[in-house]
């Protein structure tokens, strides 16, 4: 009997070489254990084995579609790869504007492809060598967003990596979330006004503890002006550095909570940035340098389809002493969002509310008020978002001047 099924195991081998290439690995175990339960002799194992051997390293590349990384090339051995993604947002939007104020505008109704973005990524040469290209397509003009080189071998060196090119500052929860997994359809007013822009760098990471540690840190220096630049026009630079603390399992960076977690997630985290600017105008009263200094703490939560999170920021712009006399700006805000599936991994409700408070005579304070219905198709990638948005300037007591929008966006991906 088992010399019968020794035999049949060779001749399926013969037939179907090129499928026993596409996935070597899993075919040589499962040949060895055949051996090893004495199905197959030595003989024949030896002779199946080399077989393999000899058609598995005839299969240079792998394609396919992963559902979370789009369509991908890879290496048999897994040492180089390509994956190919995107999204795109088509929206509908209704600007509800405040007639009393002079120069608010108009009411408006518009359809718009609010942004398309296609993303290159894998990894080259090693595994441990892994590269990322985006481009947006937003209002018509293509832009590259961001396009870096990240040497991190988190299995043997989770300790340190370093990064390269043009990204995100590790500043503000909210701003290092990808676009495509918002839980809300625009990031705070807060974040908008107290983030640090891509910018074009090189930045230390890890897991000081190692991989199995809860803790992560991050700390770069940047040009400090900005994405799509040619150079740095002055000698200041931006320092940015961000330390996280995982309590409750990697909450990672997502919103809104629909894949369900069975587990709690818990996360804090600090980051601060200082950014030394020198303006390139040349009238005498604006070419004093200016010290932007930023700090924010934040903290995300995720259970069940239960979603919370927030963030505090300060903000500091000062003239450095060879101004004495001239007084700073300083700014503060906040926000609160919180989202919960009411049908486990399609329905969500979801609100937020954030302020911002600055002694700056030119800016208003201003609040948001944002609430939704979500249904999503297949998580993130695939959703469906109904939301109102409430925007309040208040520019001085008693003279108020609001925006409200209705909002209504498909996402897709590929």
């Amino acid at each position: 009997m088992k010399a019968m099924l020794a035999s049949a195991f060779a001749s399926v081998l013969a037939l179907a070489p090129a499928a026993f290439a596409q996935d070597g690995s899993a075919f040589k175990q499962l040949i060895d254990e055949l051996h090893a339960k004495g199905v197959l002799d030595d003989a024949t194992y030896k002779k199946i084995r080399d077989r393999a051997d000899s058609e598995g390293g005839s299969a240079s590349a792998v394609a396919g579609y992963d559902p979370g990384k789009g369509f991908f090339l890879k290496s048999a051995d897994d040492t180089s790869s390509l994956h190919i993604s995107g999204f795109g947002d088509f929206r509908y939007t209704y600007f509800d504007r405040d007639e009393d104020v002079p120069l608010a505008g108009e009411d408006k109704s518009s359809f718009r492809i609010r942004k398309m973005r296609v993303k290159f990524f894998g990894t080259a040469v090693k595994p441990w060598v892994n590269y990322f290209l985006q481009w947006e397509n937003s209002g018509g003009s293509l832009s590259l967003l961001d396009y870096y080189v990240d040497l991190y071998d988190k299995k043997s060196t989770p300790e340190v990596g370093l990064k390269f090119g043009q990204f995100k500052p590790p500043f503000s929860r909210q701003f290092l979330v990808s676009d495509e997994t918002l839980d809300v359809t625009e990031r705070s007013i807060s974040n908008d006004f107290f983030f640090f822009d891509r910018d074009q760098g090189v930045m230390l990471h890890g897991r000081p503890c190692g991989d199995s540690a809860n803790v992560e840190y991050w700390t770069g220096l940047f040009n400090g002006n900005g994405r799509n630049q040619s150079d740095n026009p002055d000698v200041g630079l931006l320092w940015v550095s961000r330390l996280e603390w995982n309590i409750l399992g990697e909450h990672g960076y997502t919103e809104g909570d629909p894949d369900d977690t069975q587990d709690p997630q818990w996360s804090i985290a600090s980051s601060y940035g200082y950014n030394l600017v020198t303006p390139q105008q040349t009238l005498p009263a604006v070419t004093t340098d200016i010290g932007i200094s930023r700090w924010e703490a934040d903290t995300a939560f995720k259970l069940m389809g239960f979603s919370v999170q927030g963030e505090v920021y300060v903000s500091s712009e000062t003239p450095d002493d060879r101004s004495p006399g001239v007084r700073g700006v300083h700014s503060s805000g906040t926000y609160v969002q919180s989202g919960f599936f009411v049908m486990p991994k399609e329905l969500e409700v979801a609100a937020r509310w954030a302020y911002i408070d600055t002694d700056n005579a030119l800016v208003p304070r201003r609040q948001e008020i944002a609430g939704g219905v979500h249904y999503y198709f297949a998580g993130h990638p695939w959703k469906l978002q109904a939301e109102i948005r409430h925007l309040e300037d208040v520019r001085t007591p008693g003279s108020d001047n609001y925006e409200t929008q209705v909002i209504v966006q498909m996402q897709v991906s590929f």
